[in-house]
């Protein structure tokens, strides 16, 4: 049980620390929101992006972090990821047949 409690803590801590995937941009002077995607959002909103982005505007800039992780230890050699971007999730799946899924040792991100 100290050994449950002792990974989770460490989980909960690696997850606090992980920013890897995001981005920022300071705001444009004079103007009252965000450019994201083109389009100016007002201070204060959130919005999802196209390529499964979330991005948040505030009077110090935007910042956008991705919504899925990114497999990095799987069975290369038999196994291939695509992003679904309908779900914002990485998917990891056999080559010789997509419709088995494979399993993945370790992801990074979100």
């Amino acid at each position: 049980m100290k050994y449950l409690l002792g990974f989770s803590l460490l989980l909960i801590i690696s997850d606090l620390g992980c920013d890897a995937a995001c981005y920022g941009e300071y705001v444009q002077p004079g103007v009252q929101g965000c450019f994201i995607e083109g389009k100016l959002r007002p201070f204060g909103s959130t919005t999802r992006t196209k390529n499964c982005m979330s991005c948040s505007c505030s009077s110090s800039g935007s910042k956008c972090c991705s919504l899925y992780v990114t497999p990095v230890k799987y069975d290369r050699k038999n196994c291939r990821t695509f992003l679904d971007y309908k779900a914002c999730e990485t998917r990891v799946v056999r080559k010789d047949d997509p419709t088995v899924e494979c399993e993945v040792q370790a992801a990074v991100g979100r």
